[in-house]
């Protein structure tokens, strides 16, 4: 198969990378991953103080529906509350204006809620469930794709049904299914006294016959592990062999998620069981989870799940499961601040769309809707990528805990203000907030400034990569030094410093081995920035540890703020002991301990060798399609880095890369390597000139 080249809106150095990337390969399609998001739901707009509990349909047309409660005058579960939506008839790309589907009592406190969308797929109507006070529930009809509703048909009595006595309900909150037989599907929790944990019951409302009359089935039993005490707010999926799963919120315990099973469309059910497969830390919230492919009709059977990714409302984030919820292994963050209740649905092209409460300071400032693909989500899954992000603006910045910091660095108690804030244009960081070491220029120990990566040890490997950009003002002769840096291993650590030894503005990088050491490669090698807080002199450097023999090293590469190139090689000064063969790394940390001057930190990227493949840029473990659109979309840029598509340090994107590239096309971690011939590699090396000339005469 030969690959057809087009161009469509590619500068001219661009379409120069995607030609040198394709002469050595012969098939190529290049992958798409998409992410997009746009905000629907902002708290304060429309006339509404809070917008909460969102919740998605798709209608065969491929009309979009997203579905929220509209809270009047305050953020509370209960008061003057009505349903509102908002529509997209163009897959997402543009909105309609928000409309109320139901409100009652003008601006009496009567709470409309928990809305639980049904799509028939064997008619097109969609049903949408709702409460009134949580007392009462009705469902509403649409047959025109959202653009109308019926006047609402009161279903409470259908409750009644359940072998439990109840006194508040809510469908949901979270959309229904229809099964492979027809029936329609909506989850619904029960309550007997308010905030007594266990009086809560889970069960399902369906319904045979397309909406016109509602039945129940039995609530899930708790009694398997009396630690769960009760359960609310689920969803459910169907499974491959037909059986129905429903994930549900405890009432108690961590995580706050529980299992169960149905072989009989969810008439009966297996005793909840604690979930942890997903999140063992999981907070008690309203998740989603829904099916992606079938094996029978898309060749693979794979689930997606959604959830706040901590221990507490924040870091959102999307699993997926290829083994029908036995395991999770790939995860995606989506939003890593403050996250709530989240919906997912998937669109005909296989879209996957997320409808999410988040925000800088609190879940509910606002409900976004993501829309992402399976290229995306799977981009980023090796175990082995530590870190490979950038700071950002979160409220809180700084404090031990926030989620400002790229996933897994933080602060250490009691050093509570790690680093300040830099933002805009003086930042860094592509996010544009890069992290701020001041001076240490105070005799108390607990103000020293830190951040530091605590290693899961378990999946980084002996051999690592850690890169990062930095910016320093000159320390000054004499004892003064700016950055510091340590990487632990067991009963010792590298140890580096950047010092103006010769006091001439240019810095050398020692390393500490019993006494601070000079690196002849190394020497007046970093260039000073006048002040930091304005636009940065940038710097890169890369350690590269080697510790899987009996002798371990480690190589430092710095690209100095002109593109200059400085490399040790084989460096074997240790703080402590020498890590033996096999050695992990156990921390990494930097720190403004005896920092006479100011420095920033951002772009930190860390990864075990097994998510280290050259060529990889996004450390997915494969060298692809994706890959070969990251260096063409960098071609020619500077300062660059691994993530960009420099395989070799360089701070350069460029035909070394190209080649590095190509050279290990099809490399993956799971799989023996298909290399191109080597003719293609140099057919990429020697073409490369002809095409440079070609390209900028047109």
């Amino acid at each position: 198969m030969q690959c057809a080249t087009r161009f469509i809106r590619f500068g001219k150095t661009r379409r120069i990378a995607i030609l040198v990337v394709l002469l050595g390969l012969s098939t190529v399609s290049i992958a798409s991953p998409v992410f997009q998001e746009s905000v629907l739901f902002q708290s304060g707009e429309g006339g509404y103080h809070t917008y909460r509990i969102p919740s998605l349909a798709v209608m065969p047309n491929g009309t979009l529906l997203v579905f929220a409660e509209g809270r009047k005058t305050s953020a509370s579960d209960s008061g003057d509350i009505d349903l509102v939506m908002r529509r997209s008839s163009d897959g997402g790309q543009t909105w309609s204006a928000m409309q109320v589907v139901y409100e009652e009592g003008g601006a009496a406190p009567i709470t409309i809620g928990n809305p639980t969308p049904i799509v028939d797929q064997t008619n097109g109507h969609l049903h949408l469930l709702f409460s009134r006070n949580n007392q009462r529930m009705f469902v509403t009809t649409s047959t025109d794709n959202g653009v109308t509703f019926s006047t609402p048909t009161e279903i409470t009595s259908v409750a009644d049904n359940f072998n439990f006595d109840w006194t508040r309900l809510g469908p949901g909150p979270t959309a229904g299914i229809q099964t492979t037989s027809g029936r329609l599907v909506a989850p619904i929790w029960l309550n007997e006294t308010i905030g007594a944990p266990d009086t809560y019951r889970s069960g399902i409302l369906h319904s045979d016959d397309h909406g016109q009359s509602w039945q129940a089935g039995q609530v899930v039993p708790v009694d398997a592990d009396a630690t769960i005490r009760g359960t609310n707010e689920c969803a459910v999926v169907q499974l491959a062999n037909g059986s129905l799963l429903m994930t549900q919120r405890t009432s108690a315990g961590t995580p706050s998620r529980a299992k169960s099973t149905s072989t009989d469309g969810g008439i009966t059910w297996t005793a909840a069981v604690r979930d942890g497969t997903i999140n063992s830390q999981m907070t008690a919230s309203k998740t989603s989870i829904a099916r992606y492919s079938l094996a029978s009709k898309d060749g693979a059977n794979r689930l997606l799940y959604s959830a706040p990714g901590a221990a507490d409302r924040s870091h959102m984030s999307v699993w997926l499961s290829e083994n029908e919820a036995a395991t999770w292994p790939t995860k995606r963050e989506i939003h890593s601040g403050p996250s709530g209740y989240s919906e997912l649905a998937v669109m005909a092209d296989k879209t996957i769309l997320l409808a999410y409460e988040n925000g800088v300071s609190s879940y509910y400032e606002r409900i976004t809707l993501a829309k992402f693909n399976l290229d995306w989500l799977q981009q980023s899954t090796s175990g082995n990528a530590i870190v490979n992000g950038d700071f950002e603006d979160t409220l809180g910045w700084g404090n031990v805990g926030t989620s400002d910091f790229p996933a897994g660095w933080t602060a250490t108690d009691p050093r509570k203000n790690a680093a300040a804030m830099q933002q805009g244009v003086n930042a860094m960081g592509v996010k544009g907030c890069s992290a701020f070491m001041p001076a240490f220029s105070t005799s108390d120990e607990t103000q020293r400034r830190e951040i530091r990566q605590s290693v899961n040890t378990d999946s980084l490997g002996a051999q690592w990569r850690l890169s990062f950009r930095f910016a320093t003002e000159d320390p000054g002769a004499g004892s003064g030094r700016s950055l510091s840096l340590g990487v632990s291993h067991g009963n010792g650590q590298i140890t580096l410093r950047v010092v103006d030894t010769d006091n001439n503005g240019k810095g050398e990088i020692q390393l500490y081995d019993g006494d601070w050491q000079s690196i002849g490669s190394l020497y007046n090698v970093v260039l000073f920035d006048n002040d930091v807080s304005q636009t940065p002199e940038v710097n890169r450097m890369t350690i590269v540890g080697n510790y899987g023999t009996t002798s371990p090293t480690y190589d430092i590469t710095l690209v100095d703020a002109v593109g200059e190139v400085h490399r040790a090689m084989g460096l074997t000064g240790w703080q402590g002991a020498a890590p033996s063969a096999g050695s992990l790394p156990s921390v990494v940390s930097f720190n403004t301990f005896l920092s006479s001057c100011d420095y920033l930190i951002d772009d930190l990227a860390l990864l075990g060798r097994d998510a280290w493949v050259p060529g990889d840029a996004n450390g997915d473990g494969d060298v692809d399609e994706t890959d070969a659109s990251t260096l063409a979309k960098h071609w020619g840029e500077t300062n660059a880095t691994w993530a960009m598509g420099d395989f070799n340090d360089d701070g350069r994107v460029n035909a070394i890369d190209a080649s590095i590239l190509a050279a290990n096309w099809n490399t993956s971690l799971d799989e023996t390597s298909n290399v191109p011939e080597p003719a293609g590699v140099v057919l990429i090396l020697i073409g490369l000139p002809s095409l440079v000339w070609k390209m900028t005469g047109r």
